[in-house]
């Protein structure tokens, strides 16, 4: 097992001062990585899919998940990543990735959680209920991208 340390960093001087922070989290007992690049075309295509039970190198026990990102390594196309639960063929949310970004998909520092995301139909629903993340998509916007995707698990959970 290892401990995986993510650290985001941002340097800006303005005006003569710095503005600019760092955040660093560590995640304990990771024993596996998935780190590709898959190239994205501009019909949808399914990177990660969560079950209870892994079956595959891309459908993962969603109990496993600790921390998962997708850059986008194209110069000048975006990616649409889909978030998505199975029961439903609509995206509960879609991001938009721009050339040379990055999305971090938030996962709960609880053991027995896995990938979730608020929905709700009301803006700023406190009490809108967690929805499990069953299938992460990905489309390019004009012309197929290359997207790094890297996933830290934890399979002794």
């Amino acid at each position: 097992m290892s401990t995986l340390t993510v650290t985001i960093k941002e340097a800006l001087t303005l005006n003569g001062r710095e503005q600019g922070s760092t955040n660093t989290k560590t995640i304990s007992n990771i024993t596996q990585v998935l780190k590709t690049i898959v190239e994205c075309p501009t019909s949808e295509i399914n990177l990660l899919t969560f079950a209870s039970a892994a079956t595959g190198v891309t459908t993962l026990d969603q109990d496993d998940v600790e921390y998962i990102r997708m850059t986008n390594l194209d110069t000048t196309n975006y990616i649409t990543i889909g978030i998505e639960k199975e029961s439903s063929t609509a995206s509960i949310a879609a991001f938009r990735l721009d050339a040379g970004r990055s999305f971090i998909v938030a996962t709960s520092n609880a053991s027995a959680e896995h990938p979730q995301f608020f929905a709700s139909a009301a803006a700023h629903d406190s009490s809108a209920t967690q929805i499990d993340i069953e299938t992460i998509t990905a489309l390019a916007n004009t012309a197929a991208c290359k997207l790094e995707l890297f996933v830290a698990l934890n399979t002794t959970t």
